[in-house]
């Protein structure tokens, strides 16, 4: 008997982070991801209905959990900074958005400013199995959404992205979200290279990465080397982290011009009412380059 299609364990931990915050165990500003109890497994779904039910029979449970969710919040602020990268290529007229190693993002299925946009989801044909099964129900936002089936490390991915449709005559909004751990760093190079090659000028991309703490307090080298220990028993352990000088050079080298490096504190204090609690941190960056 063949085995069923399953998505990658830790994009359904992302998954289920986003919707918890959605049901309201957040205190990240008007976040919302009404599509991501329905991206979930059966069984945490389940879960996440039962706190919603809580939520609703108990009038004043929604502020304590807000007042309590600083370290929790990890996966809402990077979610909101990089809908908010989105929104700025949107706005300067980019109508092509690609997410590499798209998991169960739910992008192209709950943001209204995709509308005139195609969305171009890249990851192995495994979890795209359990993405078209599970999204199936829903009405997509963006104009379009085009699966690509593809290893960002084993394949050609951009032949297939160039099949589905993709111009790389046109500006083009690259989302790298929780996928640069998991790549050597020579990989890491690699694929910058590739993005540029597929870009026009104007292009964006957008990619998270855990950085080198050297100087780290104990408390946050030992939540990295739990987090990290945690993943590697999830079956899809770490292979690197980034100094911020090693991945701004590497940008340049392919042809990216760096605009933004920010972290948790400043998502926190762009987006959160509640501040980030130090313990559950291991200070995730984002990096925001354009051709």
């Amino acid at each position: 008997m063949p085995r069923p299609a399953c998505s990658s364990r830790t994009a359904s931990l992302m998954v289920l982070f986003r919707a918890l915050a959605s049901a309201g165990i957040t205190g990240v500003r008007d976040f919302s991801d009404p599509v991501a109890a329905n991206l979930l497994p059966r069984r945490l779904s389940q879960v996440v209905h039962k706190v919603e039910d809580a939520i609703r029979r108990r009038p004043g449970l929604r502020a304590r959990l807000r007042s309590r969710a600083g370290g929790f919040d990890v996966i809402a602020l990077r979610t909101k900074a990089l809908d908010q990268v989105v929104a700025t290529a949107v706005a300067a007229g980019c109508r092509q958005v690609a997410i590499l190693g798209a998991g169960l993002d739910s992008r192209a299925w709950r943001l209204d400013l995709l509308k005139d946009a195609t969305v171009f989801e890249v990851d192995r044909a495994e979890s795209q199995a359990v993405k078209r099964e599970r999204t199936a129900p829903l009405l997509a936002r963006a104009g379009s959404v085009r699966f690509v089936a593809a290893d960002l490390v084993f394949d050609e991915w951009w032949l297939g992205l160039a099949a589905e449709g993709h111009d790389p005559q046109r500006p083009t909004c690259w989302l790298v979200e929780g996928v640069l751990p998991y790549l050597p760093p020579y990989t890491v190079a690699r694929l910058l290279r590739q993005l540029a090659g597929a870009s026009a000028a104007g292009s964006t991309v957008a990619a998270t990465f855990i950085p080198e703490q050297p100087e780290a307090h104990l408390v946050a080298r030992a939540t990295l080397a739990a987090v990290r220990v945690v993943f590697k028993r999830l079956g899809e352990p770490f292979a690197s982290m980034l100094g911020e000088d090693q991945l701004s050079q590497m940008l340049a080298e392919a042809g990216w011009c760096l605009t933004e490096m920010s972290d948790l504190d400043a998502w926190s204090a762009r987006y959160s009412e509640v501040p980030p609690k130090g313990a559950m941190l291991f200070r995730e960056k984002l990096a925001v380059a354009q051709r």
